[in-house]
């Protein structure tokens, strides 16, 4: 086999592998969308109104996009100093300032603050959570008026990726039954998250 052959074979094999890796992440993110429309399709899981669980079906998403899936960079706070975070009603919710989180995404160098809910930092199932809410030029427009959120462990922090892709709206976008904690106006991103769940619902 000649050099430009065996180039031409390790192109291929790459190209091969690219896709396998790319089928696999995309396999990954429609069985995370199907549980999540499972789990709001059954009566016994659903938060929906019982009114419209017998006609719902899914919930609309961008498509899958890997180009908001990006590395990013943490870091942390160096006093863990409380917030009061508004929610969609009277509620105010106490979060501590975890640390900052910095990546690029569509060109745009953003800025993040990562919290912890101060009522769960004792809680066993919530240890490793943090909460990273946030709005972006489509909010309001193609996606939902108040902002969306990313779920995130501390353990995933050392070698940190932001998959927007399975970024979620807040409960209350489908029902006016719960209290949703309402972005930070710091929390913004300058460029249209195309990603995740919309959570534009027709009630």
């Amino acid at each position: 086999m000649n050099k430009t052959s065996l180039l031409f074979l390790i192109f291929g094999l790459m190209f091969v592998l690219n896709m396998n890796g790319q089928s696999t992440y995309v396999k990954q993110l429609e069985h995370h969308r199907d549980s999540i429309n499972h789990h709001f399709a059954d009566p016994e899981t659903s938060i929906l109104d019982s009114a419209l669980i017998p006609t719902f079906d899914h919930f609309p998403f961008f498509e899958i996009d890997s180009t908001f899936r990006v590395n990013a960079s943490f870091k942390k706070a160096k006093k863990r100093r409380t917030i009061i975070m508004k929610t969609s009603t009277d509620r105010m919710a106490e979060y501590l300032v975890y640390g900052t989180i910095s990546f690029e995404l569509k060109g745009e160098k953003c800025k993040l603050t990562v919290y912890r809910n101060k009522a769960h930092t004792t809680h066993p199932l919530y240890k490793d959570y943090l909460f990273l809410p946030f709005t972006d030029m489509s909010t309001g427009e193609e996606s939902y008026g108040t902002g969306r959120y990313l779920d995130l462990n501390i353990s995933d922090l050392d070698d940190l990726i932001l998959d927007f892709n399975y970024c979620y709206a807040p409960y209350c976008a489908y029902s006016d039954r719960y209290s949703c904690p309402v972005p930070p106006s710091n929390n913004h991103i300058s460029t249209k998250v195309l990603a995740g769940a919309t959570g534009i619902f027709e009630h």
